[in-house]
C-alpha cells in the first residue's frame, strides 16, 4: 500500500468469466483489522485450521475469522448494492431459510418493481408484480394496497397499456378511483383497450356515469369517432340501458351488436329490431337466433319474419334462411314449416333440396311434385315418382333429360 493515508484493507471475492479476461465480483468486505494504519500489503496472510477447514485473515495484532455468509446476509449485500433483481430471486427460491428474518418477497418485489419501473422495464415489472402480489400466503387487504400502489405507479410512468390485463378485479376488489384513473389514461392514451376493459371489468367496480360522462365529451369534438361510440355502447349495456346501447351499435353498423345480444339475452330487442338486424348481417342475425332457440320458438321467429314490410321475395328468402340453418341444427326442430320449405328450396337454393327431401319424410310426395314440376327440377321429380313406385315415369324423365344434354352438348361444339 503506499505512503500516505491508509484503508483498511478488503477481502475481495472474484469468480472467474469465461467470456471476458476481467474475473466477475462476487462480494467485496472490509475487514476491521486493529492498526491497519501502519500495516502494508506483505503484513497480511491468509491460514488455514486443518481440522475445521476454516479460513482466516492474520495481521499481526489480529486474526479474523472468514467464513459463508448466511443466506439473510448475502440478500443484505445485494440490496445494499441495489441488487434487486438477485435479491429477489433469492428470496423466492430461500423462502424457508428467511422464514424467522425481516425478508420477504413482497417487501424485495416493490422495490425490484420500482427500479424496473425507473429504467422503463414494465413488461417484467408486471411480471413480477403477479407472481408477486397473488400469493396466497399475503392477507387480501395487503395485496390491495399493493396493488393499488404499483398501478399508480405504473399511471405516473405513462405504461398502463403494460398494466391493465393483469389488473385484479376481485380479491381484492381496488378502491373504483384507481379503476377510474385506468379507465380516464386509457380514453387517452388507448381507446381500444378502453373498449375492452370496460366489458371485461365488473360494472360496480367503477363509476360508469363518470366515465361516460367523459366519453360523451369527447365524442362532442368527433361525433363520428368509431371506438369511442363503442365504449359508450359498452358502458350502455353496462348500465343495462340496452336500448341505447344497441342504438349506438345501429349507428356504427358494428356486428358487436350481435354479440352483446347474446351475452346480455335480449330476447324481446332481438325480436323487436329483427329487421334492422337483418339487414346488418343475415348469417349473424340466422346465428343469433339459432343460439337463443329455446327463448324464442321457430314459430314466433317465421311469425316475425312474414311480417317484416320489405319486399315478399326478400321476405320469403329470410325465412329460407332461418329455416335452413334450423333444420341443420336439428330435423325435428320445426316440422311443420318442412312443406313450405320445399318451395323455399327451390326457389332459393334448388342444389339442396334433393338432399332435403331424402331427409324430409313428412312432406306429401304430391305437393312436394307439383313444387319440382313448376320449377323444372328434374333431378328432384325422379327421386319423387321412385319413391313413389312410378318407375316408368322416372325413367322416362332421365330419359329425356340425357337426350336434352346430349343436344346441347353437340350445340356447344
Amino acid at each position: 500500500m503506499p505512503s500516505g493515508k491508509r484503508e483498511p484493507p478488503q477481502l475481495v471475492v472474484l469468480k472467474p468469466n469465461p467470456t471476458s479476461d476481467s474475473p466477475d465480483e462476487i462480494c467485496r468486505d472490509s475487514l476491521p483489522v486493529r492498526g491497519y494504519q501502519i500495516y502494508h500489503c506483505c503484513d497480511y496472510m491468509f491460514a488455514t485450521d486443518v481440522d475445521s477447514e476454516r479460513l482466516y485473515a492474520v495481521a499481526p495484532m489480529d486474526m479474523i475469522l472468514i467464513q459463508r455468509r448466511t443466506i439473510a446476509e448475502k440478500v443484505q449485500w445485494q440490496l445494499d448494492h441495489k441488487n434487486y433483481e438477485t435479491a429477489y430471486e433469492m428470496c423466492d427460491n430461500f423462502q424457508k431459510e428467511l422464514k424467522d428474518t425481516p425478508y420477504r418477497t413482497e417487501l424485495i418485489g416493490q422495490e425490484y418493481v420500482t427500479q424496473l419501473l425507473n429504467v422503463g422495464d414494465f413488461s417484467e415489472a408486471a411480471r413480477v408484480c403477479v407472481s408477486t402480489y397473488n400469493r396466497p400466503s399475503i392477507k387480501e387487504e395487503d395485496r390491495k394496497i399493493l396493488w393499488q400502489n404499483v398501478v399508480i405507479g405504473f399511471l405516473d410512468k405513462g405504461a398502463a397499456a403494460e398494466i391493465w390485463t393483469f389488473i385484479p378485479t376481485s380479491k381484492p376488489t381496488l378502491d373504483p378511483t384507481v379503476y377510474e384513473r385506468v379507465l380516464f389514461t386509457l380514453l387517452d392514451t388507448s381507446p381500444e383497450v378502453l373498449c375492452s376493459l370496460v366489458r371485461l371489468w365488473p360494472a360496480d367496480i367503477f363509476n360508469i356515469e363518470a366515465i361516460l360522462i367523459c366519453v360523451e365529451n369527447r365524442l362532442k369534438e368527433n361525433a363520428n369517432h368509431e371506438i369511442l361510440l363503442r365504449v359508450k355502447a359498452e358502458l350502455y349495456a353496462q348500465e343495462k340501458k340496452f336500448d341505447k346501447a344497441i342504438e349506438a351499435y345501429f349507428r356504427l353498423n358494428h356486428p358487436e351488436v350481435f354479440s352483446m345480444i347474446k351475452r346480455h339475452k335480449l330476447y324481446s330487442p332481438m325480436l323487436e329490431h329483427l329487421g334492422r338486424l337483418l339487414n346488418m348481417s343475415e348469417e349473424e342475425t340466422v346465428d343469433t337466433l339459432l343460439v337463443m332457440r329455446d327463448e324464442i320458438e321457430p314459430t314466433k321467429v317465421v311469425d316475425m319474419l312474414d311480417k317484416l314490410e320489405i319486399h315478399k321475395e326478400r321476405r320469403e328468402y329470410y325465412v329460407h334462411c332461418y329455416l335452413d340453418a334450423l333444420f341443420k341444427l336439428d330435423e325435428k326442430l320445426a316440422p311443420q314449416y318442412h312443406s313450405r320449405q320445399v318451395e323455399l328450396y327451390a326457389r332459393f337454393a334448388p342444389d339442396k333440396l334433393k338432399s332435403f327431401l331424402q331427409t324430409c319424410n313428412n312432406v306429401p310426395i304430391k305437393e312436394a311434385l307439383a313444387v319440382c314440376d313448376r320449377f323444372g327440377l328434374i333431378d328432384c321429380k325422379v327421386y319423387l315418382l321412385r319413391r313413389m313406385g312410378n318407375y316408368k315415369e322416372a325413367i322416362k324423365l332421365t330419359l329425356e333429360k340425357g337426350r336434352h344434354t346430349l343436344r346441347q352438348n353437340i350445340a356447344e361444339r
